[in-house]
């Protein structure tokens, strides 16, 4: 998790309604990012067993109107930040957040907020603002690229719709980010919205040079699945626009190809495929010039990965479980306590 990225630090201003820092700073993450948040979850973050720190901050939020409570069990609560004042003071004073949420949408603002005090320290594009700044203005990217959805009643287009975090490493020594896309898996008993998810976001993953997509949930039962949708899109091997389907394909189709034409020996019919699909693919010069080098031997396996390793795409999966309780639902989530 990252504070502010602009000149405006809004955590000071919230500690003058009364907060601590510590205070400020979690009122800072889950209005940016979630809007609810659960007593388990302050502790989390500020690393403290439970007891007389968390009850003063949830009274005296509770007690200024900022969060609401919101009962879930007997005795049990969600609180949802949602004044309107903390929010204007983070500059997000229309955010969604304030609004009152769908159980399945509380559960995965929930979510989201345990996915980001587990990776604090990293750099989230907060905003959709914020990574639409990130991947047009500074990578460059046409807008076209990137995921979005038409406003109802205006037609302007909403960037990053879904919300779910995003986060940038940038390395000195390297030329371009690393960047990591969430998708969030709140209970679905399907892929089909991971696939329509996965759809969105393809033309800006085509167009990164390092991408992962993580898949988060609090059940492993959609992991697997939702690998295979992956890789249907993004094989393992690296690709670029010389190799398609990665250098690994390419090595193999020089090495099959070679001893096919020297005739030596029987292939396989994974490799006479390979043969096959290489010969359709590396046709221009470049290609067919490593090709000669190759049966030549003035070019090997080392000196093409040194060569062209570096400028191959690596688009990759990882799934994430949470280990963590969430509420069961009910319709007492559609009641605050007053």
């Amino acid at each position: 998790m990252t504070g502010p990225v602009s000149g405006y630090d809004p955590i000071p201003e919230i500690e003058k309604l009364g907060y601590t820092g510590r205070e400020a700073a979690f009122l800072y993450l889950v209005g940016m990012h979630s809007g609810y948040f659960l007593r388990s979850q302050f502790l989390q973050l500020v690393k403290r067993e439970d007891g007389a720190l968390v009850q003063r901050f949830l009274a005296k939020a509770v007690s200024a109107g900022h969060v609401v409570p919101i009962e879930y069990a007997a005795g049990r609560h969600i609180y949802h930040l949602k004044s309107k004042l903390v929010y204007r003071l983070l500059g997000q004073e229309d955010s969604q957040n304030r609004r009152l949420k769908g159980d399945r949408e509380i559960k995965t603002r929930l979510m989201q907020i345990d996915y980001l005090i587990d990776h604090f320290g990293e750099t989230f594009l907060e905003t959709a603002e914020d990574k639409v700044r990130f991947f047009h203005e500074k990578l460059k990217l046409n807008t076209g690229l990137l995921p979005q959805a038409a406003y109802r009643n205006h037609g302007q287009p909403c960037y990053f719709p879904d919300r779910f975090p995003v986060s940038v490493t940038e390395k000195p020594c390297e030329r371009f980010p690393h960047v990591t896309f969430v998708f969030l898996d709140d209970g679905l008993r399907s892929l089909s919205a991971f696939v329509h998810w996965l759809k969105q976001y393809t033309p800006l993953l085509n167009a990164l040079q390092f991408a992962e997509v993580v898949y988060v949930s609090d059940s492993s039962r959609n992991f697997a699945g939702a690998e295979r949708e992956f890789l249907c899109r993004f094989p393992r091997n690296a690709t670029s626009k010389e190799f398609p389907m990665g250098l690994e394909h390419f090595l193999s189709w020089l090495r099959v190809r070679s001893g096919l034409d020297r005739k030596e020996g029987r292939f396989s019919s994974d490799e006479m495929r390979i043969a096959r699909e290489g010969d359709e693919i590396y046709t221009d010069l470049e290609m067919k010039a490593l090709l000669a080098a190759w049966k030549m031997g003035s070019t090997n396996e080392a000196r093409i990965r040194q060569r062209f390793q570096p400028q191959l795409r690596q688009i990759t999966f990882r799934s994430d479980l949470l280990s963590y309780t969430y509420p069961v639902w009910s319709v007492k989530y559609r009641h605050s306590v007053q």
